[in-house]
């Protein structure tokens, strides 16, 4: 996935408002480790709650679920990737976090109102050294493999 800043992190979580020291916890693992394998029970666990817990007072906060949100978060570090390499749309999807494209395209289309398709259309990649923008594969599985310890 394209790297994103701390400052693309806090720009995504102020639009939620003030949020409980959990809640915020919980975005940042989703942001940091949006492409690996996470549910409410492995992000309750990792900020120190019950996943009936964690659920309950991450939609009071948010308005929205927790798997909602992460699919929202996967969704926006995909757009760089649709938009600066080559990587098909299933790849894209496998590095997002994704286990089939289907998936991928219909949280795309929740989430922004359009197809990765017709969001690639819309945003061509420059070329073929576009692919060199983007961190390799590798990145990602140990970054997982980490959070998974």
């Amino acid at each position: 996935m394209a790297s994103h800043s701390e400052a693309e992190f806090t720009q995504y979580v102020e639009k939620f408002g003030q949020l409980e020291k959990h809640i915020l916890e919980a975005l940042r693992i989703m942001w940091d480790d949006a492409p690996c394998d996470l549910s409410v029970e492995i992000i309750a666990r990792r900020v120190g709650m019950s996943s009936s817990n964690f659920a309950r007072r991450f939609k009071l906060n948010l308005k929205r679920t927790p798997m909602a949100v992460l699919a929202e978060i996967r969704v926006t570090k995909a757009k760089p990737l649709l938009a600066q390499s080559n990587k098909s749309i299933k790849e894209v999807a496998i590095d997002g976090g994704w286990l089939r494209r289907g998936s991928f395209s219909r949280s795309f289309k929740r989430v922004c109102g359009i197809t990765p398709t017709e969001y690639r259309n819309l945003n061509p990649p420059a070329g073929p050294a576009c692919r060199a923008l983007t961190p390799p594969e590798l990145l990602v599985l140990s970054a997982c493999s980490m959070t998974r310890a």
